[in-house]
């Protein structure tokens, strides 16, 4: 998914006034995204399509991080086997390690992308 936002966010024109409502608007529920992409001043305040991309991705990993260490947190107090073993894989590398290093790569190829 990351992938294709950020193809999508390359791919619209820079000349938009409300970038956050032109990316939003072509998904199902535009509200929700942005509503979620409000969160962040540093998104807000973006001045191009690229910037937005690399403030939206970086704020994604500001929040996996903080899940991530929440989920830490919950399974190295947790007493339940069951439990423990659950939160345990969503830490694993397929899980939040795996989601953090994508946002890291995509993070990366929007600096590196020329435009």
């Amino acid at each position: 998914m990351t992938f294709f936002f950020f193809l999508f966010i390359h791919s619209l024109p820079s000349t938009n006034a409300n970038l956050i409502d032109d990316v939003c608007n072509v998904f199902k529920d535009p509200r929700s995204c942005i509503s979620a992409l409000k969160q962040e001043p540093k998104i807000i305040s973006a001045p191009d399509f690229k910037t937005l991309a690399k403030n939206a991705v970086r704020f994604a990993i500001s929040n996996s991080t903080d899940n991530k260490n929440f989920i830490q947190d919950m399974a190295q107090k947790s007493t339940e086997p069951t439990l423990k073993k659950a939160l345990e894989s969503c830490l694993s590398e397929w899980g939040y390690g795996y989601v953090i290093r994508d946002f890291k790569i995509v993070l990366q190829e929007i600096d590196e992308d020329p435009e």
